[in-house]
């Protein structure tokens, strides 16, 4: 829903409103207000009003233009914007950034690689991941995404590296470049294994759709509700072809 009203209402916008625009939709969809409706009741603590905030910014595909310049502070149309979607709207304009240094540095080198522990590697992640923690980082859910920081229209192979988990021996991992065609790949569980995922050239995501995915909780192994499919470790890009 909030992917949709910023669809829209940023084609409406003059570019320095852009910044007013995506904190607004952030804090209607997050915080709760006398008088105001709501499809669903959010939790209001802070950690899961950033985490509404960080899936909205992942689902709408917010770009740096988006955020605005370091210290953006927008104003709602009608009241303030919650202190906690500020914060996090910023966390995300740093990422934003680093995903455009990152793009430039690619551009030069033609390949980077990077620990999805370490902040610049955690700046590529996109919708359906968990707390990024000391080794890596899980998914947590059945679909996951990537942001590939690529000049647009080049092409690019990125290599995933990590460990399935699953309830058997081995999980299936299936996988596409932005709406490519959707291939498959199946790993064994618990161990190190790679997801290598090519470009057509236009694509500057990367999905994961995880049908094996279960939470430790469910079959007994820990207290984990988290639905965990593959930890990510480490990320490796390298690009093909740039536009002429």
């Amino acid at each position: 829903m909030g992917a949709g009203m910023h669809r829209i209402a940023v084609g409406l916008a003059a570019p320095a409103e852009r910044p007013m625009v995506s904190a607004q939709i952030a804090d209607r969809l997050a915080v709760i207000r006398h008088g105001r409706g709501h499809f669903y009741a959010p939790p209001q603590s802070s950690s899961e009003i950033a985490r509404l905030v960080k899936d909205f910014v992942a689902c709408a595909g917010l770009e740096l233009e988006d955020f605005g310049p370091s210290g953006t502070r927008p104003d709602g149309l009608q009241r303030p914007v919650h202190e906690d979607v500020l914060r996090t709207l910023e966390a995300e304009r740093i990422r934003a950034q680093i995903r455009r240094d990152l793009g430039a540095e690619l551009q030069d080198a033609g390949r980077i690689s990077l620990d999805a522990a370490a902040p610049r590697g955690g700046a590529l992640l996109g919708y359906g991941w968990s707390t990024v923690e000391d080794w890596g980082v899980w998914t947590d859910g059945g679909e996951a995404r990537v942001h590939v920081p690529a000049p647009p229209g080049s092409s690019w192979t990125m290599t995933l590296e990590g460990r399935a988990f699953s309830d058997s021996e081995l999980a299936r991992v299936r996988y596409c470049a932005g709406t490519g065609p959707v291939l498959e790949t199946t790993l064994p569980t618990g161990v190190p294994g790679t997801v290598v995922v090519a470009s057509d050239g236009r694509a500057t995501t990367i999905r994961l759709l995880l049908p094996d995915a279960v939470a430790p909780e469910t079959i007994g192994i820990s207290a984990d509700p988290r639905v965990l499919g593959f930890g990510l470790q480490h990320i490796d890009i390298e690009l093909v072809d740039t536009p002429s």
